[in-house]
């Protein structure tokens, strides 16, 4: 299966790049990413995403967009997050066919790209690069191995073994993400979860060389939490089981209570009335808290903006086969018949006369 191919044109490439704190790193990675592209046979933009930097990286992405007019510059009004950056470049150069997602701190090597969208020209929808080694402080690459090692087993098992952030992803996986709109869930979670075939490339993260993480300790254990409610009800079962054990056991503790009462094990007047009180009202907490959480589990899933289902490619029929459309919006074209539709609350804003979008 070959990669999609305009009309009369090359395939058309994008390289997302979110910005917060790399005043430093950008000229090197600007070279990096054009040096990495050029030959390839795309037509090239590369999206930066200035994610309300506190240091000077804005003035040295307009520098770099009046030199190269294939370089677009989005300025956020405040900062939002890597994510939400993210997802802002990617809606602004949806009709590309193609997106790679890149770190802007120089630790993920641009270098790579030739092998990603070799894997895409092969037919593969989704390319995750994933760490085999990192170049972290030793804390920092434990607390990370020992989340990705939990979240593969309890969350999503589909996920690399070292996590990824650095990935190409088709145009059809760019709509779902843009369709889904969740605030508080995970980028790359959201990747992993539409499907569509994989490839994945390992590579070994570098040491970063200017200025320091702004991921702190608090935005980590954020990232975590919202990573696994955001996919998965396990916290949710473990409570439940929780309480069915705790139910178990108080129900032993009752039937203990009572006999050693009769039995004068227990001479205490009242103990055995107040341990059984207790034992029933944690039994009934634990349980209750876990059927109340099972609703409000369901609740959460029915208003959650993910499509319901993804078409890959349609089979047979008068029309043959048919690309991915989903989250696409499209209308059928005259004498068609009509298919099911999935509609979004998407909608890219218009660019002002006269400037140039992203893609």
């Amino acid at each position: 299966m070959s990669a999609p191919r305009r009309r009369g044109g090359r395939p058309r490439l994008a390289v997302v790049v979110p910005v917060y704190g790399n005043e430093g790193s950008l000229p090197e990675l600007y070279r990096r990413i054009v040096a990495a592209v050029d030959g390839l046979g795309f037509e090239f933009v590369l999206q930066f995403v200035n994610d309300r930097s506190p240091d000077n990286s804005q003035t040295v992405l307009e520098a770099l967009a009046a030199a190269d007019p294939r370089v677009c510059v989005l300025l956020l009004s405040r900062n939002h997050g890597s994510f939400t950056a993210i997802t802002a470049g990617l809606a602004q150069t949806a009709d590309c066919d193609a997106a790679v997602i890149l770190s802007a701190d120089l630790q993920d090597p641009p270098e790579m790209i030739p092998a990603m969208a070799a894997q895409w020209r092969a037919g593969k929808k989704v390319v995750l690069c994933s760490r085999r080694t990192r170049q972290d402080p030793g804390m920092t690459k434990f607390l990370a191995q020992a989340f990705h090692w939990l979240y593969r087993k309890a969350v999503m098992p589909e996920m690399p073994p070292g996590g990824f952030d650095f990935c190409l992803i088709d145009r059809c996986v760019t709509r779902v993400i843009l369709q889904s709109s969740e605030k508080k869930t995970s980028l790359i979670g959201l990747i992993v979860w539409a499907g569509f075939d994989r490839a994945v490339l390992e590579y070994d993260r570098a040491e970063r060389v200017h200025g320091r993480s702004m991921w702190t300790f608090a935005k980590k254990l954020s990232y975590a939490f919202h990573s696994v409610v955001a996919f998965s009800s396990f916290p949710l079962r473990v409570f439940v089981l929780l309480g069915l054990v705790m139910s178990l056991l108080s129900a032993c503790g009752i039937v203990y209570a009572v006999v050693a009462t009769l039995a004068g094990v227990i001479t205490i007047q009242g103990w055995a009335s107040v341990i059984v009180l207790e034992l029933v009202i944690v039994a009934a907490l634990f349980l209750g808290f876990g059927i109340l959480g099972g609703y409000l589990w369901n609740n959460l899933e029915q208003t959650r903006t993910r499509p319901l289902f993804i078409i890959e490619k349609v089979v047979g029929g008068q029309n043959g086969p048919q690309p991915s459309r989903a989250a696409s919006g499209e209308r059928p074209a005259a004498g068609r018949r009509p298919r099911l539709r999935l509609t979004s609350s998407f909608q890219r804003p218009r660019a002002p006369a006269g400037r140039r979008r992203g893609c």
